[in-house]
């Protein structure tokens, strides 16, 4: 609910529930469902939601919306590039291919 009604106040609250969130394979916690909600609002989130996707998220289509988001934001470092030239997901490496 805070994430799809997002307003700057929930910020901090918000990291913080991040913070905190297990990230696991059997999704116990729900994950996922979270990293969808930040991938489907996006536009209307700060930086540091998309980097948590970009760095926490086991799905790697979620990785994948973020790596794009980090791009249209011009976010996407020398670092990031790397890391994403290594990734499992083949769309992600053309990606990092794609904008050096």
């Amino acid at each position: 609910m805070l994430i799809n009604n997002y307003q700057d106040f929930d910020r901090e609250i918000l990291l913080d529930i991040l913070d905190n969130i297990k990230i696991d394979r059997d999704n116990e916690s729900s994950w996922h469902n979270i990293v969808l909600e930040i991938v489907r609002n996006a536009e209307n989130l700060p930086d540091e939601f998309i980097f948590f996707v970009y760095e926490k998220s086991m799905c790697s289509c979620c990785r994948e919306s973020a790596v794009d988001e980090l791009i249209r934001r011009n976010l996407f470092t020398e670092e990031i590039r790397s890391e994403c030239l290594c990734d499992c997901n083949s769309d992600i490496r053309k990606l990092a291919e794609n904008n050096s």
